[in-house]
């Protein structure tokens, strides 16, 4: 039988998987087959299946927990320029992705996804052919689909635009720049 975690946006699944992985005294990558996230649960899905150089996961939920409260001022920054030149986020993005790509950087560095510890999936939405894109692990791993092995932290900054960062759009290139393609940095309807 196969275990999957399916993982939504904000704090609350970080502080469920915190207290799992304190019970069972697993990481939340041992104890699923399939770790899947959308919004800012991708970004949990992502850090909890992260390696570190010696192959055990780099981040607890626990420590993911507190990404959101150390982090999320950076991420969701809106300096009064940036509010006045989006018009309130109505004429572009509501927040500026500048904050998400220094802390996606800095926690994901160069990892691929490749590399994940157990399988992930992770949500977006690909703009050009306007319809769904799933990043996965067993795609990135796959030889014969060349070019869907992309960093972490490139799949993750697109993660918390999908409802703060409502309207942008970001272009993700194949590590081997075989391929580019346009995601959506925003779900539509989302506030």
């Amino acid at each position: 039988m196969q275990k999957v975690l399916s993982i939504d946006g904000r704090i609350i699944p970080a502080m469920v998987l915190t207290e799992i992985e304190t019970r069972t005294g697993k990481a939340t990558s041992e104890l699923f087959d399939l770790v899947a996230g959308t919004s800012t649960g991708g970004i949990l899905a992502l850090g909890l299946t992260k390696p570190e150089q010696d192959g055990a996961p780099e981040y607890s939920a626990e420590r993911l927990r507190e990404l959101y409260e150390t982090e999320g001022e950076k991420i969701f920054d809106r300096p009064v320029w940036h509010r006045l030149h989006s018009g309130w986020g109505l004429a572009e993005e509501k927040y500026p992705s500048k904050g998400i790509e220094e802390v996606a950087k800095r926690y994901f560095k160069d990892v691929y996804l490749a590399e994940a510890l157990t399988e992930v999936l992770v949500t977006a939405y690909e703009i050009e052919r306007r319809g769904p894109w799933f990043f996965k692990r067993r795609h990135a791993r796959d030889k014969n689909r060349e070019g869907d092995n992309f960093l972490m932290r490139d799949v993750a900054k697109g993660q918390p635009v999908n409802i703060a960062h409502r309207g942008g759009a970001g272009c993700l290139r194949t590590p081997s720049g075989t391929r580019s393609f346009w995601i959506a940095m925003g779900e539509p309807g989302e506030p």
